[in-house]
């Protein structure tokens, strides 16, 4: 029996059409799919980060009330100055401390400066605050160390009508070191800004560190300041790339803690898991051949 060309024609399209929309229809499900796997992961190693800065920064105030006592007991600058030095060289994490006490600066390591009522307030650990307070600063380029900081700063009760202070300065890069291990799929990280000023703070490119984030715009600042402290942020573009992150704004610190990647990842990802699905499926059916 001839078939007739025509009759070929019209089986042939038919099939074509549905090979390439179940094609279509897989290649769609498996990027949801990855789409929705990335969106777990981001949400999971935001958590862990958030938890884990926390612990760290709740560590960093215990210091810093310790240093506050032997401070209140003895008002003895040689005294807290040897303690702190035994927590700097303990804690690889910390950069320096500091004591502002009689117009004077002492810091670990024998950095020390005389004379510093006049212009203390300039420094970018310092800020207007009561006695009691404890505040964590902006980040800023450690003057004495060279190295990107935060400062946990306890206000104190006055000495001889002077400023009293004692300051804890937090090494980022060191803080961040075991954060940079979460990925979200291949090419995704964790990173943190402050809240207030957007301003990165924890970054794995550190030429980005202390420059405004891209993907936290004063709207979504405004959301957090609302109560919207966690959520998605669906869509930003960096660098030509479209990207999305997750966030979480409950923190000690005042930090909004995020992590994503960008689209193509998810989108590679998906061609990857589909050439290995393509090649097992081949092999299977060779095997059954």
């Amino acid at each position: 029996m001839k078939v007739q060309p025509r009759l070929l024609i019209s089986l042939i399209f038919p099939l074509v059409f549905f090979i390439l929309s179940l094609l279509i229809y897989v290649g769609y499900s498996e990027y949801k799919s990855n789409q929705n796997t990335a969106f777990n992961q981001a949400t999971s190693n935001v958590r862990i980060a958030r938890e884990y800065l926390e612990h760290h920064f709740v560590s960093a105030e215990s210091h810093l009330y310790l240093l506050e006592q032997l401070w209140e007991q003895k008002n003895s600058i040689s005294g807290v100055m040897e303690a702190a030095q035994t927590i700097v060289n303990a804690k690889s994490k910390y950069l320096e401390v500091g004591l502002l006490a009689y117009g004077n600066y002492y810091g670990t390591g024998g950095f020390n400066k005389e004379a510093v009522t006049g212009y203390i307030a300039n420094r970018p650990w310092y800020k207007q605050a009561e006695p009691g307070q404890t505040y964590i600063t902006p980040i800023y380029l450690s003057g004495s160390t060279g190295k990107w900081t935060v400062a946990l700063v306890s206000v104190l009760e006055t000495l001889q009508n002077q400023e009293v202070r004692i300051l804890l300065e937090i090494n980022v890069a060191s803080l961040y070191e075991n954060l940079s291990l979460l990925k979200t799929l291949t090419n995704g990280y964790v990173y943190a800004v402050e809240r207030k000023t957007g301003n990165i703070v924890m970054h794995p490119d550190m030429t980005r560190i202390g420059t405004p984030s891209v993907s936290v715009s004063t709207d979504l600042i405004a959301r957090i300041e609302d109560g919207e402290y966690q959520g998605i942020i669906s869509s930003y573009t960096y660098k030509d790339e479209e990207k999305f992150s997750v966030y979480d704004a409950y923190s000690l610190h005042n930090w909004i803690v995020l992590s994503g990647t960008a689209r193509s990842d998810i989108i590679m990802h998906t061609f990857s898991i589909s050439a290995v699905t393509r090649v097992r499926s081949r092999t299977f059916s060779d095997q059954i051949l």
